[in-house]
């Protein structure tokens, strides 16, 4: 999938540059240690340490399903693919997620596709 309702997914850090505050549609990867997590494009570029992501879900509707899969996440070295809908917030000097971890927030709207969830040795 590269198009969702004629926009394009994107998958490079880069291309959220010129983005922020935007509604836009991304793929990327999931992952959670404990009570940090980050939400990371799927494609590594010059500008993917700059979007590590929080994912504010505070607007956003669950199914059965996804509540199970995300119920998986527990623990460390967990991760799932997921192709979201949502806003892109990145203001100067602010800290997202826990305790500031993260650089950049993602305010999903929407759960346009979502993987299985893996669990990785660390």
């Amino acid at each position: 999938m590269t198009f969702y309702q004629n926009e394009k997914i994107i998958t490079r850090a880069c291309e959220l540059n010129n983005r922020i505050n935007d509604t836009i549609v991304v793929s990327g990867i999931y992952s959670n240690c404990m009570e940090y997590s980050s939400f990371n494009l799927l494609e590594k570029d010059s500008c993917y340490e700059k979007f590590d992501m929080d994912l504010n879900l505070n607007e956003v509707e669950f199914t059965k399903e996804l509540d199970k899969r995300l119920d998986e996440m527990q623990g460390c070295g967990v991760s799932m693919k997921m192709v979201l809908k949502g806003i892109l917030r990145k203001e100067p000097n602010t800290e997202y997620g826990h305790l500031g971890t993260n650089n950049a927030e993602f305010e999903v709207l929407e759960f346009v596709d979502y993987g299985k969830v893996k669990h990785h040795k660390i």
